[in-house]
């Protein structure tokens, strides 16, 4: 985690937990004229006559010109549900990837890291009799892809400590243990394709 006393900005991104549609991102500065001194400029068209009356712009502020109000559903989100209630909604995030390593970890065909997650992001795999090495890292991919066909669930994939992993982000308010159950029970039946369909 980030020293939040000590930095001068810190980046949020709001369609993940604060549940917002893909198209708005914040950056939160200490000082506001770090951003002026960083975008604005100030080509003859944007001239005001008084410039001390002149009202705050937000386009001198980033690299935007003109701009949807983007934070306005952000607003309304925050009006709806509180502080608490994003709270909430973020626990129970949390607590289905802790479910789901949990499942992960009592099965025998699964290997699961870290042991305890420390947000809601799980990375997994699906372990089938007779593959490791190279040749479960290529199931890996082809698990994950026959799993986003089906459309029953969506995963990505990752890396780690050069082994590929199915990458979950649990970031759906919506979302449940019979959820996490149903797409356990997926990779299972998708597993036999996978296993035997060549590399793409």
């Amino acid at each position: 985690m980030p020293d939040l006393e000590r930095a001068d900005s810190v980046t949020i991104d709001p369609h993940k937990w604060f549940f917002q549609a893909y198209d708005i991102g914040a950056l939160v500065v200490k000082r506001r004229e770090d951003l002026r001194q960083t975008f604005h400029r100030t080509p003859e068209y944007y001239r005001h006559p008084s410039p001390e009356d002149a009202p705050l712009n937000w386009f001198e502020y980033s690299i935007e010109g003109t701009r949807r109000f983007r934070a306005l559903k952000l607003w309304l989100s925050w009006k709806h549900l509180g502080t608490s209630g994003f709270a909430r909604l973020i626990e129970h995030n949390v607590d289905l990837a802790a479910y789901l390593v949990a499942r992960c970890r009592e099965a025998p065909d699964f290997e699961v890291v870290p042991d305890e997650p420390e947000l809601s992001v799980v990375c997994f795999r699906h372990l089938p009799e007779g593959l490791d090495g190279e040749a479960l890292d290529a199931y890996q991919d082809r698990l994950q892809l026959a799993l986003e066909a089906s459309g029953e669930a969506w995963v990505s994939t990752t890396r780690i400590r050069g082994a590929t992993y199915l990458r979950a982000g649990i970031v759906n308010y919506l979302s449940s243990e019979a959820d996490i159950d149903s797409m356990l029970d997926a990779l299972r039946r998708l597993s036999a394709r996978a296993a035997l369909a060549p590399r793409t």
